[in-house]
């Protein structure tokens, strides 16, 4: 069985889950018991693709019986769109001219530094 990701999961009704969540705990018993008596796997990540799918399928399970509703991240990204931009004091050119101006700043300073020593030493 290929992995089901979450949406295809949210989509199927509680008997479909469950008889895919009893396929997918069979086919990791049979390649566990394959490592168990000292072969070698056939695909070395299929064990890791269905834990998490058993994992995937028990959460939306859990969440189903928790009456929690999940978005997904198409819907999400529409909510985006429809917001109105942020309004940012200044124009972009304004950043870099910070920027500058922070450099210029840490060098006075540094001067000053230099200047007080300077003058304490006399």
């Amino acid at each position: 069985m290929a992995i089901l990701r979450a949406s295809d999961i949210r989509n199927k009704e509680d008997t479909e889950i469950a008889s895919d969540l009893a396929e997918l705990r069979k086919n990791l018993m049979k390649i566990r018991g394959g490592l168990a008596s000292g072969g070698i796997p056939e695909d070395v990540g299929k064990t890791r693709e269905i834990k998490k799918t058993i994992a995937r399928i028990l959460t939306i399970k859990h969440e189903r019986e928790l009456g929690l509703s999940r978005i997904s991240k198409k819907s999400t990204h529409e909510v985006k769109q429809e917001t109105k931009p942020i309004k940012r004091a200044g124009k972009p050119e304004d950043a870099g001219d910070a920027k500058k101006q922070a450099k210029t700043t840490k060098k006075q300073s540094k001067a000053k530094k230099e200047n007080q020593e300077v003058t304490k030493k006399k």
